[in-house]
C-alpha cells in the first residue's frame, strides 16, 4: 500500500489538529504537575515550619515554667528565713507556745502565695501548721529540705512531703542561741489541680498541657481522658523518656503518644535539691490543632491551586490557539505562491535550488534575444542580474505554457543555468517551502 504524502500546505491537516491537541494536554498536565507540586511542598513546608514552631513555642514556655519555679523557691527560702529568725518565733520556741506558732503560721500564709507554712521540733515533727494536710505530729525530717534545716543550713527541695503530692519545700533552721530547736517551713504545693494553683496557672498562661511527675507517676496533671477524668496517678509509659530524663537528667523534646493522642512534649528532670533527679516537669500542646490548621490549609491551598491552574490553562490554552493562528497564516502565506516569490525547490533530480518565480500556471513563458516575456510582455526584473538567454543546444523549448500547478523558476543571477531554462516548469509538489526572508542575497 502506497503511503500518502501529506500536503504541507493543507491547513485542515490532521497534523496540525493533533499537535494542538498534543501542546494543550501536555501543557496541562505539566501546570497540574507543577500546581499539585507546589500546592503539595507549601503544605509540608507549613507543616514542618508550624510543627517546629510549637516545638519552639513549648522549649520557651518550659523555660518560663522553670523561671516560675525558681521564683517560688527563692522566695519560699526568703519566707522561711524571715520566720525563723522572728524573735517572737523563737520566744514560742523558747516557751514551747504551740498555738502562737499556729497563730503565726496562719499569718504568714494568709500574707504570702505560700499553700502551707508549718514549724517543727527538731526531730522533724510538725508543732504548729497552717493546713490540715499537714497535721501536727506529722514527720517530715525525712524530706531533704528540712533534714538539712535541721542540721542547720537553710535548703529547698522538690519532693513529696505530707498532704502534698510533689511540692517545692523551702526550710531553714530556727535557734534558740546555737541550739537547733526546729524548723521553719514553706510549702508551694506543684501538683495541686485546683483552679489558679500551678498547673491551672500555666494551663491559662500558655495554653499548653502541664504535669508535675514524682519519679514516672504522675502527681498533678490538666490531661484528661476521654472521659474528662484526670490522669493524675497514672505512669508513664515510654520507657525512651524515663530514662532520657529521669536516669540521664537530660531533657527530652519530641513527640509522645498519651491515652491515644499524639502530643509535641518537652519534659525536663527536677532536682530534689541534692543533685538527683526524683521528678519532671511536662508541657505539651496536642498534634490536632496542627491537624486541624493544616486540614484549614489544604481546604483554602488547593481550591487556590485549581483555580490558579484553571486560571493558568486558559491563558496557555487562547496562547497555544493563537500560536496554531500565526503558524496556519504563515503556512497560508507560504501556499499563496506568485511571480516574484522567491522558493526553494528540487529538481527532477532531487537536488535543492532557491530561485524566484517569473510565472505561474496559465501563462506562456518566452525567452527571445531581447530577454524574459510572459503573456507576451517583457518582465520588469530589478532582481535579475545578467541576461536571460537560452542555453545552446539543452534547456526547454519555447515559447512554454504552464499548466495549472506549474510555474516558471529563474535564478537571480541569470549566469546559473541551474533553473527552468535548463529543465523546464517546476510543479507544485517539487517546491518545499517559500522564502519569506533574504538575509544575503549572494550567489542566488
Amino acid at each position: 500500500m502506497a503511503k500518502k504524502e501529506l500536503d504541507r500546505f493543507d491547513t485542515h491537516a490532521k497534523r496540525d489538529v493533533q499537535i494542538r491537541t498534543k501542546l494543550l494536554i501536555y501543557v496541562g498536565l505539566a501546570i497540574v504537575v507543577c500546581c499539585a507540586g507546589v500546592a503539595a511542598l507549601s503544605i509540608a513546608v507549613f507543616d514542618r515550619g508550624y510543627l517546629d514552631e510549637i516545638q519552639n513555642e513549648l522549649v520557651y514556655t518550659m523555660d518560663g515554667c522553670l523561671m516560675i519555679l525558681d521564683d517560688r523557691k527563692g522566695e519560699g527560702k526568703e519566707i522561711a528565713d524571715l520566720a525563723a529568725g522572728d524573735l517572737n518565733v523563737v520566744n514560742f520556741y523558747e516557751q514551747n507556745d504551740r498555738t502562737s506558732l499556729a497563730i503565726f503560721a496562719n499569718n504568714v500564709d494568709s500574707g504570702s502565695s505560700i499553700d502551707v507554712f508549718c514549724f517543727t521540733d527538731a526531730y522533724g515533727k510538725i508543732i504548729a501548721s497552717s493546713d490540715m494536710e499537714f497535721p501536727s505530729g506529722v514527720e517530715l525530717s525525712g524530706v531533704h529540705a528540712v533534714a538539712s534545716a535541721l542540721k542547720g543550713t537553710s535548703m529547698y527541695s522538690c519532693e513529696p512531703a505530707a498532704g502534698c503530692k510533689y511540692g517545692v519545700i523551702c526550710a531553714s533552721p530556727v535557734k534558740v542561741g546555737s541550739r537547733v530547736v526546729g524548723a521553719a517551713v514553706a510549702v508551694y504545693d506543684l501538683a495541686s489541680e485546683d483552679d489558679d494553683d500551678f498547673l491551672d496557672k500555666l494551663k491559662k498562661s500558655y495554653h499548653v498541657e502541664c504535669t508535675v511527675f514524682s519519679g514516672d507517676i504522675r502527681m498533678g496533671t490538666t490531661l484528661r481522658n476521654d472521659k474528662g477524668q484526670t490522669l493524675a496517678g497514672t505512669r508513664l509509659d515510654n520507657k525512651n523518656i524515663v530514662d532520657t530524663v529521669l536516669n540521664k537528667g537530660a531533657e527530652y523534646k519530641g513527640r509522645n503518644t498519651i491515652q491515644g493522642i499524639n502530643y509535641l512534649t518537652v519534659y525536663y528532670p527536677i532536682s530534689r535539691g541534692e543533685g538527683s533527679v526524683n521528678g519532671m516537669l511536662f508541657v505539651a500542646k496536642s498534634l490536632s490543632s496542627v491537624n486541624e490548621i493544616k486540614s484549614f490549609s489544604i481546604k483554602t491551598i488547593v481550591p487556590v491551586t485549581i483555580i490558579l491552574a484553571i486560571i493558568v490553562m486558559i491563558v496557555v490554552g487562547r496562547f497555544i490557539f493563537w500560536l496554531m493562528w500565526r503558524i496556519n497564516n504563515v503556512t497560508k502565506v507560504c501556499k499563496e505562491l506568485s511571480a516574484g516569490d522567491a522558493v526553494v525547490y528540487a529538481d527532477s533530480g532531487g537536488t535543492v535550488h532557491l530561485g524566484r518565480i517569473c510565472a505561474a500556471g496559465g501563462d506562456t513563458v518566452n525567452i527571445t534575444e531581447n530577454g524574459l516575456t510572459v503573456n507576451g510582455y517583457f518582465r520588469e526584473e530589478p532582481y535579475a542580474s545578467g541576461s536571460t538567454v537560452l542555453v545552446e543546444g539543452m534547456g526547454a523549448a519555447f515559447p512554454l505554457t504552464l499548466s495549472e500547478g506549474e510555474y516558471f523558476i529563474l535564478c537571480d543571477d541569470r549566469t546559473d543555468v541551474n533553473d527552468s531554462r535548463l529543465y523546464g516548469a517546476v510543479g507544485e509538489d517539487d517546491i518545499k517551502g517559500k522564502v519569506l526572508t533574504l538575509i544575503r542575497h549572494r550567489d542566488f
